[in-house]
């Protein structure tokens, strides 16, 4: 099992995601809620953050990931740059959920982002399936019993060539990022500078 936290940790420091700083990790929005540590150990930086100058006409995002069960309970949240992809997000984000962990998660690499009608597919690895397709193809059938204007504009595009800055983002607005088949998670921009 030490060897799956170790090989984990090392595909996070090999990450290309250029972290501007960690923000908080483990924090919650909810006063109420009990803190719990749902991260995997071994995963937490110790490492100092180096502090990398930003150029002046670069945007920079705040994006929080949040548990997938208790959606108060933020799991982690970063300041990453906007000339970086969402499939750089995304490659942070793998190994945050257990669900990653377990079964058959180590091998399984779908997924996709859900932003303001557009899912942002992971097609890096010819084993990876288009899990919007399905969804695209239900939302958009004529034979459905109730007409929903919004679901014909859904659309998809591949989160390797889609840059944070070519995002249409609304601040504070839950997005869904969701892997392993059925596992979602929210996201929200919380911040662009």
């Amino acid at each position: 099992m030490h060897d799956a936290y170790d090989q984990l940790n090392e595909r996070r420091r090999a990450s290309r995601l250029q972290v501007v700083r960690v923000a908080d990790e483990l924090a919650s929005v909810d006063p109420g809620v009990r803190e719990i540590n749902y991260v995997v150990p071994g995963l937490k930086s110790t490492e100092p953050q180096p502090v990398q100058a930003v150029q002046a006409n670069e945007v920079v995002a705040v994006v929080a990931c949040y548990h997938r069960e208790r959606p108060g309970l933020k799991l982690q949240e970063w300041m990453i740059l906007g000339s970086q992809t969402l499939s750089m997000l995304r490659d942070r984000l793998i190994g945050f959920c257990l669900t990653d962990h377990a079964n058959d998660g180590p091998n399984v690499r779908s997924g996709f982002f859900f932003i303001e009608n557009t899912f942002y597919n992971d097609m890096r690895e010819p084993s990876n399936l288009d899990y919007s397709a399905t969804i695209i193809a239900w939302a958009q059938d004529p034979d459905r019993a109730f007409d929903v204007p919004a679901f014909s504009q859904f659309k998809s595009a591949d989160m390797a060539t889609t840059h944070i800055r070519d995002l249409n983002v609304r601040l504070n607005q839950p997005y869904a990022y969701v892997h392993q088949g059925d596992c979602e998670h929210v996201i929200v921009f919380k911040d662009l500078r």
